[in-house]
């Protein structure tokens, strides 16, 4: 249904309308501007009054056109539907895994409770502080309260939609994202020698007395999975997603202290930070090399290049394993549980207690030199560190 226009005034060159409509009692504004009109109502029966609020309102639009603020402003919702759309293509191009994808889907529905009508164009270091508070303490929209933390993860996903947004020329940058001086980081749980020793021990001694051929099996290769894991960093999905044919073995320029060949593990891996190379130790290429020898094809006298080095999951078998040991592995001793995760943690922790730099475990691990900062090489103390420590210099 169409409404009828009964008065019009016409301001700032004929660009401004100020006019009453069959429908509405108060005066209601318009203008022209990129492709389409844009509209207010006054909420006003005055005209004088309408009148000094309109010619405001379009000064106000105009100075932040000048400044690169879009006249029609995009809403949150929207630039967050977009940016989920864009997603496709970034999977597609392998730049993104769908898991990632599926995780921003659900950090932009906590977003959109708050930023839905927002203007991308207006959000700003207050506004985004606002959002942490209602998440961070109990309300009406949130319901219980959550830690930074998990606000951190909704953050960044807040910070991909404005990135897109720059993409699309809707606004010229980001804004100041608040700074929570009260975050603190725990340790990642790990395995020391002494723990790591006492895992591989119980492991081998329930490979030996294994019931049947089946469980022996499933501990032997729960065995491998360890001792790769903690000889390569890799995650545990991106563990599982490595095939015979991605790896080589290197002979090493440097020999081992008896004069032996040595040797390590190399490899392409598809990660949640996009395809790495990954360098393996020595404990790596037994592993590596145990596999080949027992899943050798008959025709080819070795594995199929496509086929899956841990296809796999141990769960269950790992927490058995962990609770086997005496004492039990299951928690370390701040209280933090153990899984496969922390084989990882193992592996970064070792390295740096080796001497190796942040920035080349970093690399290695397929995250940033600031993470392995804070999350392990800032808790290694001074009883961590062998021997050589006080040695006195050659």
């Amino acid at each position: 249904m169409s409404y009828k226009i009964t008065k019009m005034h016409k301001f700032r060159d004929g660009r401004l309308h100020i006019y009453k409509q069959s429908n509405c009692v108060f005066w209601l504004i318009r203008f022209y501007a990129e492709g389409k009109y844009k509209h207010k109502s006054s909420k006003t029966k005055s005209f004088k009054t309408a009148k000094e609020f309109a010619l405001d309102w379009f000064d106000e639009i105009r100075f932040n056109q000048k400044h690169g603020v879009p006249v029609h402003a995009i809403t949150f919702l929207y630039a967050s539907d977009q940016f989920k759309i864009y997603q496709n293509s970034l999977i597609e191009r392998g730049e993104r895994t769908k898991r990632q994808a599926k995780d921003y889907g659900y950090r932009i529905e906590m977003l959109n409770k708050f930023f839905a009508k927002h203007s991308i164009s207006l959000i700003e270091t207050k506004t985004i502080d606002q959002y942490i508070t209602l998440r961070t303490t109990p309300s009406k929209q949130y319901g219980e309260p959550v830690k930074f933390k998990t606000v951190k993860y909704d953050l960044t996903a807040l910070r991909q939609v404005l990135k897109y947004s720059i993409l699309q020329g809707w606004i010229k940058a980001l804004p100041l994202f608040p700074d929570n001086k009260k975050e603190k980081t725990n340790p990642r749980p790990w395995f020391d020698h002494d723990e790591w020793q006492l895992l591989l021990k119980t492991s081998k001694e329930r490979i030996k007395n294994a019931p049947d051929k089946n469980k022996r099996w499933k501990r032997q290769s729960l065995h491998d999975f360890m001792v790769f894991s903690v000889h390569t960093g890799v995650r545990v999905q991106e563990c599982h997603r490595i095939r015979y044919g991605d790896c080589k073995i290197i002979k090493k320029k440097t020999k081992k202290k008896n004069g032996e060949d040595d040797y390590e593990l190399r490899f392409e891996v598809k990660g949640k930070t996009g395809i790495r190379k990954v360098r393996g130790t020595i404990g790596a290429v037994r592993i590596y090399e145990r596999l080949c020898k027992e899943n050798k094809n008959e025709k080819t006298n070795k594995p199929k290049p496509t086929d899956l080095l841990f296809p796999h999951n141990h769960r269950d078998g790992l927490n058995a394993l962990l609770k086997a040991c005496k004492p039990s592995l299951k928690t370390d001793r701040h209280g933090r549980t153990r899984n496969a995760k922390s084989f990882r943690s193992t592996f970064i922790m070792f390295g740096l207690l080796r001497g190796l730099k942040d920035r080349d475990i970093a690399d290695n691990c397929g995250n940033s030199p600031d993470i392995i900062h804070k999350y392990y090489a800032k808790y290694i103390n001074i009883d961590m560190i062998g021997e050589s420590f006080t040695d006195l210099p050659e």
